[in-house]
């Protein structure tokens, strides 16, 4: 069983505004953000969902209530983002089928079912240890960590999350070629989320 884990507890201090309640606009049916990407996530082949909240985390809870999903409320949050992939963890770790967890920050809106079933096949087919998708020589995210890491994710530090262990582990890391630039936008910014009103690309 592969679990997802949405990391939605961050503070945009570089967009200034809560980018988990961004309206996205007619392109997303004018749903927000977070919305968005969790609605992707839940119509995947992923079989369990986890939104990991912190900042703002009423209003995204209210987004959100009636989903088939759990949501965890990091109380660390300002810490960084490890520690909410270590609220994750700890929510989900005791899970005896767990075999991996796919981890997805909650600003990227072009996130797909493809893509994300695309990963969930490989990894279920090859148990790698880490499992991250590139597009055109660049990697990006979701990734997938398999389950031998718990406690290493249970102990990362700082605003990294699981980048140190993708270092750490590079040469045991499998790449998973993508044909769609999705997996990098991120809204970081309000030049990004202006981009995406703008252009409405299509990343399918």
């Amino acid at each position: 069983m592969i679990a997802a884990i949405v990391l939605a507890a961050g503070l945009s201090s570089r967009l200034g505004y809560p980018k988990q309640l961004l309206n996205l606009g007619e392109q997303f049916a004018n749903k927000r953000l977070i919305e968005v990407v969790v609605d992707q996530v839940l119509a995947s082949e992923v079989e369990q969902v986890l939104v990991v909240l912190g900042h703002q985390a009423q209003q995204i809870r209210e987004l959100l209530q009636d989903k088939e999903l759990n949501l965890i409320f990091n109380s660390d949050y300002r810490a960084g983002l490890s520690s909410s992939v270590k609220a994750g963890v700890e929510a989900i770790k005791e899970e005896e089928t767990l075999e991996g967890i796919l981890f997805l920050p909650g600003d990227l809106p072009y996130i797909n079912t493809v893509i994300i079933n695309k990963l969930l096949k490989v990894f279920l087919e090859e148990k790698p240890l880490i499992l991250v998708p590139e597009y055109k020589g660049f990697r990006g995210n979701p990734t997938i960590f398999n389950v031998d890491l718990l406690d290493e994710l249970s102990r990362v530090s700082g605003d990294k999350g699981g980048r140190e262990l993708i270092a750490k582990y590079d040469s045991q890391v499998e790449i998973v070629k993508v044909a769609s630039p999705a997996i990098h936008f991120d809204i970081d910014r309000a030049e990004d989320y202006q981009r995406l009103l703008k252009e409405g690309m299509n990343y399918d």
